[in-house]
């Protein structure tokens, strides 16, 4: 054998190992991908869970549970009950848009993602949050690209009684 049949067949060889350096790799993306997009799910889940649990322990949860009220406008608020519904709104919608980040990232699912917008766009229907929100997109405070998709969202009207657990028929 010469070396010119040495120098093909480690040629060869090499290709092959190229070959399935790209292969494994392409392997391992892809299941890094996944991993990242249940991370990203898990997270989305774990915050609105968060949001939740604070909004069932916060002092005013029984002023805000008001912005509920199809027939509340903030003027019914007072100002101490504004500043805390400000804030917990602003949270909601800043965890809203983190969401919004890794959905564009292609991080987090299609699916996990249209539930949220969807949810978020139904609360700024009523008419206390949906004022609060005319107000809040005036400030530097969210993406333009943001603002845009939440303007574009699905709407669905969810009654407030499903929204914080009361039987449809109570009133809130």
């Amino acid at each position: 054998m010469n070396w010119d049949a040495i120098g093909a067949i480690a040629e060869s060889l090499g290709a092959f190992g190229v070959i399935a350096s790209v292969l494994y790799l392409a392997y391992e993306v892809r299941s890094n991908t996944k991993t990242m997009r249940a991370e990203a799910g898990t997270r989305a889940q774990m915050e609105w869970s968060k949001f939740n649990f604070a909004w069932s322990e916060h002092k005013d949860r029984d002023a805000m549970a008001r912005v509920l009220d199809p027939k509340q406008t903030l003027s019914g608020f007072t100002e101490s009950e504004r500043i805390a519904l400000t804030f917990t709104l602003r949270s909601f919608a800043q965890q809203v848009e983190a969401q919004f980040f890794q959905f564009e990232a292609g991080v987090l699912n299609e699916e996990v993602w249209e539930a949220h917008i969807t949810a978020f766009a139904a609360l700024i229907r009523f008419p206390a949050a949906a004022e609060w929100w005319q107000g809040e997109i005036t400030l530097p405070i969210y993406t333009k690209s943001f603002r845009e998709r939440v303007a574009q969202a699905s709407t669905v009207d969810i009654p407030a009684s499903v929204v914080i657990g009361l039987n449809p028929n109570e009133r809130t």
